[in-house]
């Protein structure tokens, strides 16, 4: 039974559900030294004139900030598919086979709003204009990829153009609405996630939307919204996901095969199709793995990826709780997606990253780093990389938590730091506008030198 989400006291029991499961689970029993006891008893007293689940949301998710990193946070109730007390881990590990069995992952094949498990209620498919962007100081809010075939590429948009302008509000109103977040390794991020809010809308409906083109014009457009691209799939607490997959053949500048994979989630039908893209890519010379833009998911797969490329058992790093470690192990993968004997993959690997490579994609990108079978470029990553849960409060509401750490093997811990890349080759307005991907070309060229 979903709790009811009104009365003083609940708010109060909820807030003290959210400081309980801190304290019994937070990977660090000294909470970076602060006082966790006051802390509870401040906001405790804070809770105690909230009426609603919608009014406690930012006095807990406020408590939670303290602890200053990521994976923290309160998800309402209605946007949550689960229907009871289930701490479902999600990310950045393999859940253990005792939860297994509610994770699911699998694809859902109905293209149609997807029922939630609590009657009544419906996620619905979220709407968007067919474009991914991008936000830096020195160009702004930049379009980086435009879907093929959509309304947006009709209308003539394409990478490089700049946002000016989105539903009548100025995308430097909504970059003011972090600058108390200044030289924060997660504005950047911060900033791409309002902004969506203000882009996702209802399906066939416009968005009005003023852009920068090539020659410095000012377009104003009414793009029309579709359905997001990808295959729908359900983990745990978090809403319908639409995976993205993408596997090219590239040439490098003296006409030299390359594999290219890109993805946006670490799920199940997402390992499957990357062990046939390195069937399809053993004998090419080298492979890309473009993890811009890839929000994470379930954080074991990481390790089985990264066995296809290397020989012999290698740790990418370990998670680290209370009491107890987990090291991240990749095994040598030495047969193909049909069960014949092959080698691992011996070319270069090519890791592309940016501030919204979030989670598993850091862990995957730092730790194949670490261990020299990568090499890194594009611009640091999130550092949002900490492995985390969900439980229910009293409201109805559902608390995110991280419970433990993760650090590279030389100790490195990559929140907030992030993977730092070897290559630095930021999205730029000058080379999208001539087509060209900076981070790409540069992985091509590095391919293509001697070893």
């Amino acid at each position: 039974m979903v709790a009811a989400t009104n009365g003083p006291g609940l708010q109060v029991q909820s807030l003290q559900m959210a400081w309980e499961t801190i304290r019994d689970t937070y990977y660090d029993p000294h909470f970076h030294g602060l006082d966790w006891e006051a802390i509870g008893k401040e906001y405790s007293a804070k809770a105690a004139s909230a009426r609603s689940a919608a009014e406690v949301r930012p006095v807990i998710e406020a408590m939670l900030a303290t602890l200053g990193h990521s994976h923290l946070g309160v998800i309402p109730q209605e946007a949550s598919p689960l229907t009871d007390d289930e701490e479902l881990p999600v990310t950045p590990f393999e859940p253990p086979a005792s939860v297994a069995e509610n994770l699911t992952s699998k694809p859902i094949r109905s293209t149609r709003p997807i029922p939630s498990v609590r009657p009544k209620r419906r996620v619905h498919r979220e709407a968007g204009c067919g474009l991914e962007f991008r936000w830096s100081e020195q160009d702004g809010m930049l379009v980086i990829r435009v879907d093929e075939g959509s309304p947006a590429e009709k209308l003539g948009i394409t990478p490089g153009w700049r946002l000016l302008n989105v539903e009548g509000t100025s995308v430097d109103d909504i970059i003011r609405a972090y600058k108390r977040d200044e030289g924060s390794a997660r504005r950047s991020f911060l900033i791409l996630m309002l902004l969506q809010q203000h882009l996702d809308g209802p399906l066939d409906s416009k968005a009005d939307l003023v852009f920068e083109d090539a020659k410095g014009h000012h377009k104003k457009l009414k793009v029309p919204r579709i359905l997001e691209k990808g295959e729908p799939v359900r983990l745990g607490a978090l809403p319908v996901l639409f995976t993205e997959y993408a596997d090219q053949t590239l040439k490098t500048p003296s006409d030299r095969e390359v594999g290219y994979v890109r993805f946006n989630y670490w799920m199940m039908p997402v390992a499957q199709k990357f062990h046939r893209s390195v069937d399809k890519h053993r004998k090419d010379l080298g492979m890309i793995i473009d993890m811009r833009g890839n929000f994470g998911g379930i954080g074991g797969l990481v390790m089985g990826v990264a066995g296809h490329f290397v020989t012999e058992r290698a740790a990418l790093g370990t998670m680290g709780m209370r009491g107890n470690d987990l090291i991240f192990a990749a095994l040598p993968r030495t047969t193909t997606a049909d069960g014949d004997s092959a080698e691992p993959f011996a070319g270069k690997v090519a890791i592309l990253t940016d501030d919204m490579s979030i989670s598993a994609a850091e862990l995957f990108a730092g730790g194949m780093q670490a261990i020299g079978r990568a090499r890194i470029f594009g611009s640091r990553s999130a550092g949002q990389a900490l492995p985390a849960s969900f439980k229910r409060l009293p409201n109805g509401d559902l608390l995110y938590y991280a419970f433990a750490n993760f650090v590279l093997p030389d100790g490195t811990r990559l929140e907030v730091k992030g993977v730092q890349p070897d290559v630095y080759a930021p999205w730029r307005r000058e080379s999208l506008l001539k087509g060209h991907d900076a981070a790409l070309d540069a992985a091509l060229n590095w391919i293509d030198e001697p070893k």
